[in-house]
């Protein structure tokens, strides 16, 4: 929805003659632009991680990779029973769903003190 409304509004801008509202206008539409592109990253639990996880269908996968992680570096349940394939899968997508959450939280800390302080 966000990237049609986006389409939408780059469409708009050709027929718009004041620059002040064609920038106002290509502003909202780079923001609704972000805002859908961001909604397809699989790594948060949004639109993109819902379409991964059919993809592969491996429900609660980011809870069951970041779970095998945990066995993994505390040496806890037998970690060896699963194919090798699925192994790969829940060390890569638990790393990097845990890194753009710190990234993601970092951000918005940052962000809130810059806005308050």
């Amino acid at each position: 929805m966000d990237i049609t409304f986006s389409s939408l509004l780059y469409m708009i801008t050709f027929f718009v003659d004041t620059p002040s509202h064609k920038h106002f206008l290509l502003m909202v539409a780079i923001i609704f632009t972000i805002k859908g592109l961001l909604n397809l990253n699989p790594f948060i639990k949004l639109d993109g991680y819902y379409i991964f996880v059919d993809l592969v269908e491996m429900p609660n996968l980011r809870k069951n990779s970041i779970q095998f992680i945990k066995d993994m570096i505390f040496q806890k349940g037998d970690i060896n029973v699963l194919p090798l394939t699925t192994k790969l899968l829940f060390i890569v997508f638990g790393v990097l769903s845990s890194i753009m959450t710190i990234v993601f939280v970092v951000n918005l800390v940052f962000y809130i003190v810059s806005v308050f302080l």
